[in-house]
């Protein structure tokens, strides 16, 4: 473990969730902004992890208010799961 393991990502991008659902934006912005760069360091951003953050990010953004930055976000989200799964990919369910 390191602080540039994959599962440090991890508990940043659920603490900044905790933080989100606490009305602590500042800090939830920053989380994901740490949890971003760790992911977009180890992993790119073609795999389905940093899709996860992005997604979040744009959540996050929506709440804001700021709704060029969430779109920006969702549509990276969107791309990485286009990539992965093809666009005509069933769900599972």
């Amino acid at each position: 473990y390191g602080p540039h393991h994959p599962d440090v990502g991890k508990s940043l991008l659920h603490l900044a969730l905790v933080c989100g659902l606490q009305g602590r934006f500042a800090a939830a912005t920053q989380l994901l902004a740490r949890c971003e760069a760790l992911v977009r360091g180890v992993f790119g951003t073609t795999h389905l992890r940093f899709a996860q953050v992005q997604q979040e990010r744009g959540a996050l953004l929506l709440t804001l208010g700021r709704f060029a930055a969430a779109r920006e976000c969702l549509l990276d989200s969107l791309r990485v799961r286009a990539a992965v799964f093809g666009l005509d990919a069933p769900h599972p369910d």
